[in-house]
């Protein structure tokens, strides 16, 4: 890759010594060495301002197809950044400019690149009905492993909806989309798309469900592949290190419960270099994506967890104020599975501090609208607390 990026940069050195310049290939170049950056270099401030002038020489010119890919870049830029404001103003460019080119493919993509930003940033009832938008077009039957959109269309929609519909209280169906979306990505042996599923889906909704192995089974088959793209490596380490905690003590859950909340493309990085003989290091440290709404509630909850696990004298308002705004907020975005957390949390604090009727209401009210995912770690454990709460 490496010397890719070096050939297409020679290339555009010698397209601008040219008299008459292409203007047409001189964007092509960009935008494909753009994409030889992210995989090469993984430099955003290089892919961006490659995307930019491709952009930049593709309005020039009129070209459709070179502004959409080009937009793609800028907003995959963003999105790595953990930038998802800017990414979705950048989104709705790619759909003006999608609706205006005529091809569905493109209208598709624009939705689905919108679908990822609304879920990051807390919206989850508008990012599901894009989904089941592009779902409900009929199916690519034909896609290159060199394809613009990098994954299958299948594979990545299955992957965000499962992520979903974990959040908004459905955990058995995540599960289960959850898997599919990973034995799709085998069976076309596309690796981009099966890291994808795996990271996006595999290994979190796993974990949050507290299905240790079937969370095994995705970190190994990330380890097994990441020799084929080494973008996953970092995931798979993280993963790791979070199965570790998992198997730990209640502080130990916790911690990885703190890097599940925040762990994104733009933080991974740091989350990766945590080792399991420093498990605590990073905690209640800004590495929380500033437009990653979708998680703040958890964020606040283990926020108040750790202040009450301090074991300080008179941190009980402290933490109670969190998990309220937590709870609040879960509610807000209709993320049930949050909500059920929080509310857990509170229900134990108010259980400590003498408000056992109170905090036996509030868990079984929350408890009582799910209609699936009894068995997974979540549920269980709040129908003992309720239990216990008499």
């Amino acid at each position: 890759m490496d010397e890719y990026r070096e050939r297409l940069q020679r290339a555009l050195e010698r397209l601008n010594e040219s008299p008459d310049v292409d203007l047409a290939r001189k964007a092509r170049l960009r935008i494909a060495l753009g994409h030889a950056v992210w995989y090469a270099l993984n430099d955003t401030d290089l892919m961006e301002d490659a995307f930019a002038r491709a952009l930049a020489i593709s309005e020039q010119i009129g070209d459709r197809s070179a502004q959409l890919q080009a937009l793609w870049g800028m907003w995959a830029v963003r999105r790595s950044r953990g930038q998802y404001s800017d990414a979705l103003t950048v989104a709705k460019q790619y759909e003006v400019v999608a609706i205006d080119f005529g091809d569905p493919k493109f209208v598709s993509l624009a939705n689905r690149i919108l679908s990822v930003n609304h879920h990051y940033l807390g919206q989850q009832d508008l990012a599901r009905t894009l989904v089941e938008s592009v779902q409900s077009r009929a199916p690519q039957h034909v896609r290159s492993v060199n394809n613009d959109f990098q994954l299958d269309r299948n594979v990545a929609m299955t992957t965000l909806l499962s992520r979903i519909q974990w959040l908004q209280g459905f955990p058995d169906q995540a599960a289960a989309g959850a898997r599919e979306a990973v034995e799709a990505a085998l069976k076309a042996r596309h690796v981009l798309s099966l890291g994808y599923a795996l990271c996006m889906a595999g290994c979190p909704v796993a974990l949050w469900t507290g299905d240790l192995s079937e969370a095994n089974r995705c970190t190994d088959l990330l380890r097994e592949h990441a020799a084929k793209n080494g973008l996953y490596s970092t995931w798979g380490e993280c993963f790791e290190h979070v199965l570790r905690l998992r198997q730990g003590t209640e502080t130990d859950h916790l911690m990885a419960a703190h890097i599940e909340a925040r762990v994104d493309v733009s933080t991974i990085s740091k989350f990766a270099a945590l080792s399991a003989e420093s498990p605590g290091a990073g905690l209640l440290t800004d590495v929380q994506p500033t437009d990653a709404l979708w998680s703040h509630s958890e964020v606040l909850r283990i926020e108040a967890e750790l202040i009450l696990n301090t074991g300080a004298a008179n941190v009980e308002k402290t933490a109670e104020a969190k998990l309220l705004q937590s709870l609040d907020l879960a509610q807000a975005q209709s993320v049930l599975s949050f909500e059920l957390r929080s509310a857990a949390s509170l229900a134990r604090l108010w259980q400590r501090t003498g408000r056992t009727a109170k905090a036996r209401s509030l868990l079984n009210n929350t408890y009582s609208r799910f209609t699936e995912g009894f068995a997974t770690s979540d549920l269980l454990s709040a129908r003992r607390l309720i239990d216990e709460l008499g």
